[in-house]
């Protein structure tokens, strides 16, 4: 019945938190080798949801991407492009101290744990000023020396509840929830609840690397995400750049498409002057830029 669906729509939304607050815990030892970084599954964006039950459909939350590698060597957050940010997540780290198992490596997503929400903005100024944050396990890669990524999704996350569960109840680290089929009626009542949209998932598909197409992304608010390729130098002192360069994946290809120069602050650029530092290169990025800036 749909009314057992929407009860279980609304466990996936992104506020639904347990209210116990985490205690600092003391990390049990482990003998499993930690697993090493995977490059994660990315979603496919599309305007619709998928009809079908054999679709998973999950919350979309606006974070950070984590893969949480357990083991021997500790808990390691890494990023997305595998980038070690364990120190950014200490409730994320405290959270999984007790998890009974000896390695396994969770992918899923860190949230701003604030009573603002899920939002993107929340979270950059948790992890800046030492705020909560939390996880939405949804995928479990490795466990205990086995490679799980061939096995069924929908086989993966029962494992993966499994094993959450050993944690009892936990305030920074969940369980992301699904509800199977229904996509169109569970992609309406995020929406109405205010979420980010819903990320759908084949049920019967392995882990794969990179955007295979059996993970799909429908956003409630239709809007473009660019990716910073590079900056325009400044001609006035004190100012860091003139503008950024900005670009769009498409398909394979980085593509540019434009500039935006206003809407920073001193600290802001500063922060991002801090980083361009580190990751300049003497190749454009973009598969293709205009005349005037290549």
């Amino acid at each position: 019945m749909w009314e057992s669906e929407k009860s279980a729509a609304a466990n996936v939304k992104a506020g639904a938190i347990a209210e116990e607050k985490s205690r600092p815990r003391k990390e049990r030892k482990r003998t499993g080798k930690s697993p090493a970084f995977v490059k994660p599954q990315l979603a496919t964006l599309t305007a619709d949801a998928p009809a079908g039950d054999d679709w998973l459909n999950e919350a979309k939350f606006d974070g950070y991407r984590l893969m949480i590698s357990i083991g021997q060597g500790g808990i390691t957050c890494f990023t997305r492009t595998g980038l070690d940010w364990t120190e950014k997540f200490p409730d994320i780290i405290n959270g999984f101290a007790d998890i009974d198992c000896d390695s396994a490596l969770i992918d899923g997503e860190a949230v701003a744990g604030s009573d603002e929400g899920s939002k993107f903005s929340a979270l950059q100024k948790a992890i800046k000023t030492g705020g909560e944050t939390r996880f939405y396990a949804f995928d479990l890669l490795h466990l205990d020396g086995k490679d799980l990524r061939k096995k069924p999704l929908v086989e993966r996350k029962k494992i993966l509840k499994t094993l959450l569960d050993t944690l009892g109840p936990s305030r920074s680290v969940q369980y992301s929830e699904h509800v199977r089929g229904n996509g169109d009626k569970v992609f309406e009542a995020m929406c109405n609840a205010g979420q980010e949209g819903i990320i759908a998932k084949k049920a019967d598909a392995a882990y794969r690397e990179g955007r295979a197409g059996s993970w799909l992304k429908i956003k409630c608010t239709k809007r473009q995400e660019f990716v910073i390729g590079g900056y325009s130098p400044s001609d006035k002192r004190g100012r860091a750049f003139a503008s950024l360069l900005m670009g769009a994946h498409e398909g394979d290809k980085f593509i540019y498409q434009g500039r935006v120069g206003t809407g920073f602050d001193e600290d802001t650029m500063a922060d991002l002057a801090a980083r361009f530092s580190k990751l300049k290169r003497k190749t454009s990025p973009f598969d293709t830029v205009p005349d005037e800036i290549a």
